[in-house]
């Protein structure tokens, strides 16, 4: 989600071989996301991502509501302020692996 360059490349350009739509992007990090903020997280983690996930979701709001375009999502500079930050959470998070409880079934 973090990656502009594929970004502009597939929404400004047309290329779609190495990227995916607005739509898949959003897809792809709610339902994964809704999952890992279950997991037992530091709270500031927790804390990170639940902001990360709400700025997402609103801004899919937006995007329906206002019948955005993927090139006019690119030129937005609310959704270059997402990536920014989602790079940021990427980075606090990258190295947090999902651990089950040992109560838990197979």
């Amino acid at each position: 989600m973090a990656d502009r360059e594929a970004q502009e490349k597939a929404w400004r350009d047309d290329d779609y071989s190495n990227y995916t739509d607005f739509d898949e992007i959003y897809m792809g990090f709610s339902d994964p996301c809704e999952d890992i903020l279950t997991w037992d997280l530091p709270e500031d983690k927790r804390a990170l991502l639940q902001k990360l996930y709400d700025m997402v979701d609103a801004y899919n709001e937006e995007y329906d509501e206002k019948e955005k375009t993927e090139k006019d999502v690119c030129d937005d500079p609310k959704w270059q302020e997402i990536l920014i930050f989602a790079r940021q959470v990427y980075d606090n998070l990258k190295h947090v692996k999902y651990v089950p409880d040992e109560d838990e079934e197979d």
